[in-house]
């Protein structure tokens, strides 16, 4: 059961980064698109990827509760629904 959660679990990594990668990509025109694309990858994991441990201690501690780290996941994931979905196509 351990392998299937895995797989599945992984499944939707990769649907949700192959997203994410194709809008930021997307977002800036074809002659500033390295800069801007490798800025806003290595700020946006830096702060919310670098801090996340520290986050999810303090919300274990503060609330007691072990499950709390996975709404802070859903929290995050929600954010990025929503900015995907403001996104416009040209």
């Amino acid at each position: 059961m351990v392998i299937v959660s895995e797989i599945v679990f992984a499944l939707m990594l990769a649907l949700y980064c192959s997203c994410v990668t194709a809008a930021t990509v997307d977002i800036f025109k074809n002659e500033l698109k390295y800069t801007p694309v490798a800025l806003a990858h290595s700020l946006v994991f830096s702060t919310i990827a670098g801090t996340s441990l520290l986050i999810f201690s303090v919300l274990i501690h503060v609330t007691q509760d072990l499950t709390s780290p996975a709404y802070y996941m859903i929290l995050a994931a929600l954010v990025s629904c929503y900015g995907v979905f403001r996104l416009k196509s040209e």
